[in-house]
């Protein structure tokens, strides 16, 4: 356990950082991730110490967050330091500011940090030892770009019907976009045994890159395929298959290959669930160090 220090302010600085303290909307077991300052000015840069955790309440001004660090790693903060804070609002848009770590602690069950949620930030949830940090901010909150159009070089199966308008009309009033569960991971688990291509008459393609927004891959396309054709999608992320609605918005050939494309392609419909577990898997990937590689490697 890291010991406390105190730490004193003038009365400029408290008013200063209670009023950063009221600009910032964060919701008890709001998702979080902090980095070190800097790496906000080399947008390249993967930060080692780079975590994910909770935002878990505020008393005055200051903020008390669970964060989550590989049991193999040592934390790389220590108290009275500046770090960079991460969250999304609302569903829609990703907002940041910096704080000062006010203390650090070993967590222990009083404190309510529960990471059993988690899976899309953490992957093993076993690996993992939780800290509590006291931050007080020292900037208000910025917003990035759009999280619909933060897009990652990630490689991810879809599953896939072209379909017409009045198809995807009947399948959206027919509850195919709700997110259940259980039902997510029984698509998984029918692609894993070709039942989705052999059975349902899905086909497959591989992501280049992903957003919650949308998806790019280079491959063969269908004959039915142009731009503004629709399909009915299920991708697989982690342990789930998850459904939406794509529209082709661009087909390009790839140089002189006849069968070779690219294929651009926006969300025309998903529920906020499955985009949410969209953007955590992409935030996921893009905390870690190595493994970005590592997928792109994996399916090419």
């Amino acid at each position: 356990m890291l010991d406390s220090e105190s730490v004193s302010y003038t009365s400029g600085e408290w008013e200063r950082e209670l009023e950063f303290e009221a600009k910032i909307d964060l919701s008890a077991n709001q998702v979080i991730t902090i980095e070190e300052k800097q790496a906000k000015a080399a947008p390249d840069y993967d930060p080692a110490g780079k975590y994910a955790g909770k935002f878990l309440y505020k008393k005055g001004n200051v903020m008390t967050a669970g964060i989550c660090v590989e049991s193999a790693q040592e934390l790389e903060y220590r108290e009275n330091e500046i770090v960079y804070v991460s969250y999304v609002e609302a569903q829609k848009t990703l907002f940041g500011f910096t704080a000062k770590i006010l203390g650090i602690r070993e967590a222990s069950p009083k404190d309510g940090f529960d990471i059993e949620d988690m899976t899309s930030e953490l992957g093993s949830l076993g690996k993992y030892s939780k800290y509590i940090f006291e931050l007080i901010p020292t900037s208000g909150p910025e917003r990035h770009q759009r999280r619909e159009f933060y897009r990652m070089p990630l490689s991810v199966d879809i599953y896939y019907k072209v379909s017409g308008i009045l198809k995807i009309e009947l399948f959206i009033s027919g509850g195919g976009l709700k997110y259940d569960a259980e039902k997510s991971k029984e698509a998984k688990k029918a692609a894993d045994e070709g039942v989705l291509e052999t059975e349902k008459g899905y086909l497959k393609f591989c992501t280049d890159d992903l957003s919650a927004g949308g998806f790019k891959y280079r491959g063969k396309a269908d004959k039915d395929m142009d731009e503004g054709t629709f399909l009915e999608c299920m991708l697989i992320v982690n342990d789930e298959g998850l459904p939406a609605v794509a529209q082709i918005l661009s087909l390009k050939r790839c140089g002189e290959a006849r069968d070779q494309y690219e294929v651009r392609a926006l969300f025309h419909k998903i529920s906020d669930p499955v985009r949410d577990k969209i953007v955590r898997y992409i935030f996921a990937w893009q905390r870690q160090p190595g493994l970005m590689k590592k997928n792109t490697e994996k399916k090419f």
